[in-house]
């Protein structure tokens, strides 16, 4: 008597159940290839600026996050103090220096070295380019106001000059809605348990 191995089905029907990595893909804003991966928005409003701190002089990643506000005061060491608040991102700072000074960053198991200083840039989205063009900032995050839609990057580190290294962008592929993938999940277990049926019939005519 022949049967039906159903097993490799089912295995794939189980892979297919959506899980969450905690972080958001922007489709609307690509980079390289693929789409803007955030750890975190926080904050309301009409208006959002990006964050994007860079621990690779200490061999870490790169992260990006959103702060969503509203009006024309707003400034980057707020965005910093709203995103240390909302999540695990730690932003230390000195009020020594006139305005806010960046001692350091960490976030989850990644941690920058206060030694090192961190250089502060500003960025503008290229939609064709499909990249973010960085310049040294003028001010730091204190004396910085935040336009819509405007990036600040911060790198633990600077050029041999003094000059500001830019940031690498997170980015990642788009996947399916989740109500999508447990269609198809769905989909698989009725054709295995179609399979099944017809199986037991055959078996029930010999």
């Amino acid at each position: 008597m022949k049967t039906t191995n159903c097993r490799p089905l089912l295995v794939l029907a189980l892979l297919l159940v959506p899980c969450s990595s905690g972080a958001d893909i922007l489709t609307e804003i690509p980079i390289d290839g693929e789409y803007l991966l955030l750890e975190y928005i926080t904050g309301s409003g009409s208006s959002i600026s990006y964050h994007v701190i860079d621990f690779a002089h200490t061999s870490g990643d790169t992260y990006a996050f959103g702060y969503r506000y509203d009006g024309a005061t707003m400034t980057a060491h707020d965005a910093l103090l709203a995103l240390d608040a909302a999540g695990d991102l730690e932003y230390n700072f000195s009020t020594g220096w006139g305005e806010p000074f960046t001692d350091n960053f960490s976030y989850l198991q990644e941690a920058g070295s206060q030694a090192n200083y961190w250089s502060y840039s500003l960025g503008t989205h290229d939609a064709l380019a499909e990249d973010v063009s960085w310049s040294m900032s003028p001010s730091g995050a204190g004396g910085q106001l935040l336009q819509d839609g405007s990036w600040h990057g911060w790198y633990n580190g600077f050029t041999p000059e003094y000059g500001s290294i830019n940031p690498s962008i997170p980015h990642g592929q788009a996947v399916p809605e989740p109500a999508s993938v447990v269609v198809a999940g769905l989909g698989l277990l009725f054709l295995l348990s179609w399979r099944l049926g017809r199986t037991r019939l055959f078996v029930r005519m010999m």
